[in-house]
């Protein structure tokens, strides 16, 4: 499950990912992030969420997460059930773009 958010989404957190790190902050927009803490134990169940970004990008989702949650389906990867629930596609690394810079043009979220 982490390998497919390592290798399908754009992880800003952390830095350097490994097996042993539970959580991925993955972008979802130009200005926004998700992260993503999943369960060690039920690793394709429902993992925890937190969004980073202005209300205005990341309000639209919020509510489509809270709404079509129950929609959760354990036998598909967890990419596969947030794209399906919240009706975007993640992005991936742009080549020559890391993670700091995507950072500093979102200071605002910390």
């Amino acid at each position: 499950v982490l390998d497919d958010f390592d290798a399908s989404t754009w992880v800003v957190e952390p830095e350097h990912p490994t097996r042993s790190e539970t959580f991925r902050k993955v972008v979802i927009g130009k200005f926004s992030s998700l992260l993503v803490d999943m369960d060690a134990t039920y690793p394709t169940g429902v993992p925890e969420f937190r969004f980073f970004g202005s209300e205005t990008a990341i309000g639209p989702l919020r509510t489509r997460l809270d709404e079509g949650l129950h929609e959760w389906n354990p036998a598909l990867m967890p990419i596969e059930n947030l794209q399906a629930i919240l009706g975007i596609t993640f992005d991936t690394p742009k080549s020559g773009t890391h993670a700091a810079e995507f950072s500093l043009e979102c200071g605002i979220c910390y």
